[in-house]
């Protein structure tokens, strides 16, 4: 989990750089390569939060915790690695609103 030390709403590339900062840690030791961006360009938004997504050519052996995982960051700047939904669509949009309420409701 990362978190954003300040009391205010964070932006766009901040989120991105909060989810990138986690992916990094995720993947140091699969990842040799460091010109391969760590997460793909698009995301989800939702009222209190960024969903950002892994590069699909990094590959994490699948005994790991959350091989496939993807970052949610609030608005406020909490990150928390999710699992990647990305192949449901309609799991995915559930999940999106879920961590949106999570974090409304914790003031996150």
């Amino acid at each position: 989990m990362m978190t954003n030390t300040e009391s205010r709403a964070i932006t766009l590339e901040e989120a991105r750089k909060i989810a990138t900062d986690m992916a990094t840690y995720d993947t140091a030791r699969d990842v040799k390569d460091k010109s391969i961006p760590l997460l793909q360009d698009g995301y989800l938004e939702a009222d209190y939060c960024w969903m950002f997504f892994r590069n699909k050519v990094i590959v994490i052996a699948p005994e790991r915790a959350l091989s496939d995982c993807a970052y949610c960051v609030s608005k406020m700047g909490h990150g928390r690695s999710i699992p990647d939904y990305s192949n449901d669509p309609i799991r995915l949009q559930e999940y999106l609103q879920t961590m949106s309420n999570h974090f409304k409701e914790r003031g996150l």
